[in-house]
């Protein structure tokens, strides 16, 4: 894999992870 897109892949992992902590955060709130 070309380092673009090792890089990438790390960026979407990041931010999958924030989103699924974004929604586990909310989820008691309702």
């Amino acid at each position: 894999m070309a380092p673009l897109a090792i890089v990438l892949t790390i960026i979407i992992l990041v931010l999958v992870i924030i989103i699924v902590r974004a929604v586990r955060s909310r989820i008691p709130a309702f």
